[in-house]
């Protein structure tokens, strides 16, 4: 899953949200066996990524590491080794007693860490140590994925865990800060626009079952169009039937808001809720009031019985009928072109012209009204765009995700004819110091040509694209 480049900051808050608050082994809540836990993933792409910045012409930074920064990343490093040991052997112990005190130093010692990572000036860094910077919390990133896997369902009678998508990015410059690796507490508490909105749950004291939203009638697909015919969709088409009931369900609900919806009928487990909810994100762009991710509830056997949507924008905060008056414009000209090559071409050129690429600001930098309306995005806000210009005119096409650059990326897939091909528009649009750059060096590219400089990472199987577009 593509959750995994990035699952520190799930890891870390699944951790802290399953045992903090337990003064003793014998305190810790007991569920029983058809009571549904609630989980909030909130696999969000309003965090800062990773790997923020586009590629830009190097710089004079020295070529070495500073010893003092390394010295104090590497001390940052051994803690998180140490931490994940104790977390293991927390885990594998019969009797937790005496290892409550040390759990609680352990947290307060974690999020020291996390905030001395946060508070690294980038700005200040040189090459090298910025390149040490990321390769650090990347490891570190890394090794705590293992994390999640320590706390089954049977063992852990509620989670709050908030996960962010690794925000696809190109490949970073020697002179650029870093954003923060974790959330930071004050990132998650502020009432900026770009925070992730605080979830807590509890288990209800009854062994009654928690309240579980109601089935959603989903109708026949809407077939005129590629936007709103989902079974058309590359995503949808990689999910097996139960699956695809689910992601239906999904649809429904973003198409008309809400919240949440029952698939207590489908047999699904939680992997299954995050293969659904990425093949429904990355088939669809048109959904501008996304950004939280997702949650849902979870009995102690596993099953999922309700899927939710973490909304980031109200659905009245948006500029749905400025995004589609503009992006219809837009299309309405690469639609007077005369072939598939020109309309993509098109579209691609009036993304990349008309967005400059930001590392922070409103949740739309994610999504496609970052490029249309506002003309500034993340690579994950350019993918959707040129995702629901491609899908409008009649084109698979879907997003990807990967990592380049040492740190994650988003691109997209869009099928011409017969054969499928890349297109990353955040990589066509450099910054440089000489003013704007287009180019064409990821547009309709097969597999060989974009696997140069790109990993492929994806929750579900990606097309083949055996040739560049000739």
């Amino acid at each position: 899953m593509y959750k995994k480049t990035c699952a520190a900051a799930a890891a870390l808050l699944l951790a802290a949200g399953t045992f903090s608050g337990c003064q003793t082994a014998d305190e810790m809540p007991a569920l029983a066996a058809d009571n549904p836990v609630s989980v909030v993933s909130s696999f969000s792409s309003q965090h800062p990524d990773i790997s923020s910045s586009k590629p830009k012409p190097e710089s004079s930074s020295a070529s070495t590491v500073t010893p003092e920064f390394k010295e104090k990343l590497d001390g940052y490093e051994e803690f998180f080794n140490e931490y994940i040991k104790f977390l293991t052997d927390y885990n594998k112990a019969a009797d937790r007693t005496e290892m409550v005190s040390q759990l609680a130093d352990y947290e307060t010692r974690r999020e020291q860490t996390t905030n001395a990572l946060n508070a690294v000036d980038r700005n200040a860094l040189s090459k090298a140590d910025a390149v040490y910077y990321e390769d650090v919390t990347y490891r570190i990133s890394k090794k705590m994925d293992s994390i999640e896997k320590m706390y089954p369902s049977s063992t852990t009678p509620i989670v709050t865990s908030t996960k962010s998508i690794p925000v696809p990015n190109p490949p970073k410059p020697p002179d650029e800060p870093f954003p923060p690796f974790f959330p930071s507490d004050a990132t998650r508490s502020s009432s900026s626009s770009d925070s992730i909105p605080e979830s807590t749950s509890t288990v209800p004291e009854s062994s009654e079952q928690q309240s579980i939203a109601p089935p959603v009638d989903v109708p026949e697909p809407n077939t005129s169009s590629l936007l709103t015919d989902y079974t058309r969709k590359w995503g949808y088409n990689q999910l097996n039937s139960q699956q695809q009931t689910a992601y239906a369900r999904l649809f429904e609900c973003a198409a008309n808001n809400i919240a949440a919806f029952s698939v207590e009928d489908l047999n699904l487990d939680t992997n299954d809720a995050d293969l659904i909810y990425w093949a429904f994100d990355y088939d669809n762009a048109q959904f501008l009031t996304l950004g939280s991710g997702y949650n849902y509830k979870y009995k102690d056997s596993g099953k999922v019985v309700e899927i939710g949507i973490q909304y980031g924008r109200d659905a009245g905060d948006v500029p749905s009928d400025q995004f589609i008056s503009r992006a219809q414009s837009v299309i309405a000209e690469a639609q007077q072109l005369g072939s598939d090559y020109d309309r993509l071409k098109y579209i691609h050129d009036w993304i990349v012209n008309n967005t400059s690429y930001i590392k922070n600001g409103p949740l739309s930098k994610s999504e496609a009204d970052g490029p249309v309306v506002y003309g500034s995005a993340l690579c994950e806000g350019y993918s959707k765009a040129f995702m629901y210009m491609a899908q409008s005119m009649g084109y698979e096409c879907v997003c990807i995700a990967g990592v380049s650059g040492g740190g994650p990326h988003m691109w997209n897939m869009v099928r011409v004819g017969d054969f499928w091909y890349h297109v990353d528009a955040t990589w066509d649009d450099p910054i440089s110091n000489s003013g704007p750059i287009l180019r064409y060096d990821y547009f309709l590219v097969s597999d060989s040509t974009i696997r140069a400089d790109h990993t492929i990472d994806n929750p579900f199987a990606v097309p083949s694209a055996p040739n560049n577009y000739q």
